[in-house]
């Protein structure tokens, strides 16, 4: 008796299980289109990671810091086998100039307020006994957002 009462609550476990799975397939997710012939397409976005980076940074003791001026045309690269539709291309505003001490930390914030639109800046700020350290990122307009690209070498 004990045996054909577990064998009855056993099917019938299996048989809830199953029109659960019938009539619940994504469990509250939205389900897949597995047989779709729909193409999709991405917009391509645009992360600091392939925006260029500022090269040939250099600083001098008495803290003139220089840079080699990025591309004016600045297209990403898609990732492989990704059908994309360019948004709009990536405008370089100017240049963040940053500084450190021997030994610190990046600072959050830049020492010039707006962008530097040339490839040399001159740190005018209280320089003290430290040695300081520059590094610069390139400013971009990208789909209406302002976003800085990656950090040069450190000079």
């Amino acid at each position: 008796m004990q045996k054909n009462l577990r064998s009855r609550s056993l099917k019938l476990k299996s048989s809830l299980l199953l029109a659960c799975t019938l009539l619940f397939p994504a469990c509250g997710r939205k389900p897949k289109q597995l047989f779709s012939r729909q193409e999709t397409r991405s917009t391509l976005k645009t992360s600091r990671l392939t925006l260029p980076a500022v090269q040939d940074v250099s600083a001098t003791q008495l803290g003139h810091v220089t840079w080699e001026t990025l591309p004016q045309d600045i297209t990403p690269l898609p990732r492989p086998h990704e059908r994309v539709t360019l948004g709009p291309e990536p405008k370089l505003l100017g240049y963040n100039v940053y500084r450190f001490a021997d030994g610190g930390f990046v600072p959050k914030d830049s020492l010039n307020d707006e962008p530097v639109t040339t490839t040399t800046y001159r740190d005018l700020k209280d320089r003290g006994t430290h040695t300081w350290h520059y590094l610069v990122r390139g400013v971009f307009l990208v789909s209406g957002r302002i976003v800085e690209g990656p950090m040069s070498q450190i000079a």
